[in-house]
């Protein structure tokens, strides 16, 4: 018992440190999965930091490789001495959630690799990918009886996330012009006069028109969605409001801070009694 609650306690902070938006809505999880859900999203931040945690192209992909290898030893009953791998196996219903695990670590391999996705169909993909597996995962330990409908839900919440997540990136990244935008949209982008981010916000906003089509898609099927990954789509709409009402140049220049917890909370507390 000691072991796995140090395993959990790791988890928890780790998904806190890194990853708060997650870890915020991840206290809206029942209790009953909580902890898996913690687990589930530290794994996820291991292979999210895969690039800025190896030095080149090679070592991200021993890296990811080394994950999937984890994962493998883990459906063959032996678990690595690593705290996240151990808790990744203390999951119920873990093989319900093992190919989305690989197709996210598939995915991540676009991370490491300087080109980025060619066009915006292999963004979206991305970013289902990351972020709506992620997402599907959580709620198939949360829901036993999750229908295809709030595998959807969790879907898009989970891309639109993902998604809106790459614009605040791509703006703060502007300057020194290593956004992950498509290949082909963001070649012509260069060849533009102007500045940097004034070219490549038609990109952002065929971004950010994706983000609210899916939260849109969601809030028909769901309009009073309830959980922690309703609480997402949440912190994903203030993002968006903030994004649309200052606009990509006066972030560029402060950038947005990030969601605190009392913002989140008060935010979350409202979303409870009306749409997200």
């Amino acid at each position: 018992m000691v072991h796995t609650e140090i395993k959990t306690d790791y988890c928890q902070n780790l998904v806190r440190d890194e990853d708060p938006d997650r870890y915020l809505a991840c206290l809206f999880a029942p209790s009953f999965a909580r902890d898996d859900i913690f687990a589930l999203y530290a794994f996820n931040q291991e292979l999210a930091k895969t690039k800025e945690t190896t030095s080149e192209p090679t070592l991200g992909e021993i890296r990811l490789t080394w994950w999937q290898e984890t994962l493998d030893g883990i459906t063959a009953g032996h678990v690595r001495e690593h705290p996240v791998a151990i808790a990744v196996s203390n999951i119920q219903r873990l093989p319900k959630i093992i190919p989305l695990l690989s197709q996210i670590i598939d995915a991540r391999r676009l991370d490491i690799y300087a080109d980025g996705p060619v066009d915006m169909q292999a963004l979206i993909t991305y970013v289902q990918r990351t972020g709506g597996d992620i997402l599907q995962a959580a709620c198939l330990l949360e829901n036993e009886k999750a229908t295809d409908s709030d595998l959807q839900n969790a879907q898009d919440i989970g891309a639109a996330f993902a998604m809106t997540g790459l614009i605040r990136a791509s703006i703060w990244q502007a300057a020194a012009n290593t956004h992950f935008l498509p290949q082909d949209q963001k070649k012509a982008a260069s060849q533009s006069s102007g500045d940097t981010l004034t070219n490549i916000s038609p990109i952002l906003d065929q971004m950010l028109f994706r983000s609210k089509n899916w939260l849109t898609s969601v809030r028909t099927r769901a309009p009073k969605g309830k959980g922690h990954i309703f609480r997402i789509a949440t912190i994903t709409q203030r993002y968006i409001t903030d994004l649309e009402k200052r606009g990509y140049a006066d972030v560029s220049k402060a950038p947005l801070s990030p969601i605190t917890p009392g913002v989140i909370l008060k935010h979350i507390g409202f979303s409870l009694v009306s749409k997200y």
